[in-house]
């Protein structure tokens, strides 16, 4: 497999998969233009792409779901509620076409091309939220973005990865200390909300990773956190273990990355 971001953030999210047949984008909250502009750069093989999967409907998720959709002709897979939203979210002026729209069910596993793929749910205040267990080439990838807080079904998915790519979106005390007001401060550091360093530091340091070779951290706040305090909150968490990790970059390319 190999694996690339296109931005992760609050600006806009989007990532590439990719196994020894098929690639899939998970979800499309980067600019059209940009995806576009990326692609080529990388030099991503388009006709690869199967589909989309989507994590949730906040706009910088899938703001650009709809123009990727039609673009490449493939469907868009999310559960129902998502779909809904999507559907009147009325920054999305171009709809996904109806044909296109294929809705997925948490906990029950299908096929997209090479890929055996398989949502959970992750806290937070969207209309619906899931992470995502997809495996190919025998390997087990494992997406965790935009969680409150670490449940059980989050542990034993992401125990289980090969690869795993979890948030690490804010420093407790740059939140606190910032310049965001009360009430967006009590939103973002709650239940519903978005992973701290501290948690997600907490979270890989108390539980085995027996099968663990990649670690990314995604989704960092532009004005709670930075590389250094995420870079070494992980580090220090996972010190004992030889686990290579990479912070993924909130606006542009990180990667290619080759899972081996």
């Amino acid at each position: 497999m190999r694996f690339l971001s296109f931005g992760s953030g609050s600006s806009g999210n989007s990532y590439l998969l990719e196994c020894s047949t098929d690639s899939i984008l998970i979800d499309a909250g980067v600019g059209y233009r940009k995806m576009k502009k990326y692609m080529k750069a990388y030099g991503v093989n388009c006709s690869s792409i199967k589909a989309i999967i989507l994590t949730h409907d906040h706009t910088d998720h899938i703001s650009a779901v709809s123009s990727m959709a039609i673009y490449l002709r493939v469907p868009v897979y999310a559960t129902d509620i998502v779909h809904q939203r999507v559907k009147s979210n009325f920054r999305i002026h171009v709809k996904i076409p109806r044909e296109q729209v294929y809705t997925l069910q948490k906990r029950v596993p299908f096929q997209i091309g090479g890929f055996t793929i398989e949502a959970f749910d992750v806290l937070h205040d969207s209309a619906d939220c899931s992470g995502y267990t997809i495996e190919a080439d025998g390997k087990r990838f494992v997406l965790v973005t935009d969680c409150g807080r670490i449940t059980d079904e989050i542990t034993a998915r992401a125990t289980q990865a090969d690869y795993l790519v979890l948030e690490s979106n804010y420093d407790n005390d740059l939140l606190e200390n910032g310049p965001y007001p009360y009430h967006l401060r009590q939103r973002i550091a709650g239940a519903m909300g978005h992973l701290s360093n501290t948690e997600a530091a907490k979270f890989l340091a108390t539980h085995d990773f027996p099968s663990l070779k990649e670690l990314f951290l995604c989704h960092l706040s532009e004005n709670n956190n930075t590389h250094e305090l995420v870079h070494d909150a992980v580090k220090e968490a996972i010190s004992e273990r030889n686990i290579p990790f990479h912070i993924l970059e909130r606006r542009g390319v990180t990667g290619y990355f080759d899972l081996d």
